[in-house]
């Protein structure tokens, strides 16, 4: 018998837009409050401890907004168990930060903020799930990776950089909901020459080299169907993409099974998490495209939620007995 444990997530900012390191938080909420957890999700208007005085009003201004409006809430794109407490505050100060038995830090500058946190908070994890170089110095954020807190990696390669840093991390894959996505349409029934592929705007996701590769495989395929889907606005994609902007789960799942293939360019992924969604596969080839499909849907379905959970249970547990 697993005892119930008071738990705080400290998110990097508000839930609005899908996130695929905010999702991964928000289905640990999900399964550890239906096993009884009181579970509590932070999210701060203002990140940095060292917010410039400038910049306050603004964030100020954009805080008492969205606790107004409570568009910190990912309602659009993901749904939350109502027994999730979610909190909007103005900043990670500690006064602001509930109680708990376990607070769990999800970015480097909320680990930042856990390190100062007094013991009543609760014991601290932190949760690394990429190298946050888009936000942040790699040097500040390795720098956070030796903070005195429990790691937690979702990725070996992340693991192996924290062992060279000389500190101890626990690996914990995460989980895939299969009742959110799986086979709808046979592989062997899908338009051969149609691929789907992520739109996003940071660099290392590889966008510039995905569109780079399709172009040169139009020429060989003029048949080609293109299809992405992201957040951002997508104005300067190609005549002959189609782009799906912000997508609900039930368009996501449908693109997934209409095309035969997802392509990944991305240049580092924490997990990968489209990539997982759908499994990579090839277009010349037909009966090496389904075969590989397949072999990705069987090898893909080791990873369970109930899984993650149960050893993020058995983590958060060990440092209390």
């Amino acid at each position: 018998m697993i005892d119930n444990m008071n738990i705080t997530f400290i998110l990097p900012g508000p839930g609005k837009h899908p996130v695929g390191g905010f999702k991964v938080v928000y289905e640990y909420a999900n399964h550890l409050a239906d096993r009884g957890h009181i579970v509590t999700i932070v999210h701060p208007a203002m990140l940095e401890i060292d917010t410039p005085w400038r910049d306050r009003p603004k964030k100020w201004a954009r805080y008492l907004q969205r606790r107004f409006d409570k568009s910190y809430f990912p309602s659009e794109w993901f749904h939350l168990d109502s027994r999730v407490q979610m909190r909007w505050v103005p900043s990670l100060l500690e006064q602001n930060i509930p109680d708990a038995d376990v607070v769990i830090a999800t970015a480097w500058q909320t680990a930042d903020w856990i390190a100062r946190y007094s013991k009543k908070k609760g014991r601290k994890y932190y949760l690394i799930q990429d190298i946050e170089d888009w936000s942040g110095s790699k040097e500040h954020i390795l720098a956070s990776w030796q903070l005195p807190l429990h790691k937690i990696v979702i990725s070996k390669w992340l693991g192996d950089i924290v062992d060279q840093l000389g500190e101890m991390s626990t690996y914990i894959p995460n989980g895939l909901d299969f009742s959110a996505f799986g086979v709808d349409n046979a592989f062997d029934k899908r338009t051969p020459h149609s691929v789907l592929m992520l739109y996003h705007h940071l660099e290392r996701k590889g966008i510039g080299d995905g569109l780079v590769a399709l172009e040169i495989a139009r020429q060989h395929y003029p048949d080609l169907e293109v299809v992405l889907f992201g957040v951002p606005a997508g104005k300067r994609l190609p005549k002959w993409v189609t782009y799906y902007r912000t997508p609900s789960q039930k368009c996501l799942r449908g693109l997934y099974n209409n095309t035969a293939i997802f392509l990944a360019p991305s240049r580092a992924e924490g997990w990968g998490l489209t990539a997982s969604e759908a499994m990579m596969v090839l277009l010349s080839d037909f009966d090496m495209r389904v075969n590989i499909a397949r072999n990705g849907h069987r090898f893909i379905q080791r990873f369970t939620w109930d899984k993650a959970v149960d050893a993020l249970e058995a983590t958060l547990l060990e440092e209390s007995e």
